[in-house]
């Protein structure tokens, strides 16, 4: 079997589905802050042009879940294991700020 291997690998992403003009202003903030490692990366927005339309923003896959699920699945964490993600959210914060 053959492989281009000039071909790029294939994008796999996450879409969500709402309101045109909520999902628009999310596009818009998250190009804003786009270019960090821990900030979700806007991968396309595309609008329904009919009255009443939806919009759909297509969204870099995240596999590693929700840190308020690891919170409620283990009860707490020690300080150890919470230092990683302060230090993701306060320099993805830091970013946002710059």
């Amino acid at each position: 079997r053959a492989v281009d291997q000039t071909a790029p690998p294939p994008l796999y992403v996450a879409a969500k589905r709402g309101r045109v003009a909520d999902l628009r202003r999310e596009a818009q903030i998250l190009e804003l802050v786009a270019g960090h490692p821990a900030i979700i990366e806007l991968h396309g927005f595309v609008e329904d042009p009919r009255p009443g339309g939806r919009a759909f923003l297509f969204l870099e896959i995240c596999s590693g879940g929700e840190l308020f699920d690891r919170l409620i699945d283990s009860g707490c964490l020690s300080e150890r294991a919470a230092r990683p993600f302060a230090r993701n959210i306060a320099e993805a914060l830091r970013h946002c700020l710059s």
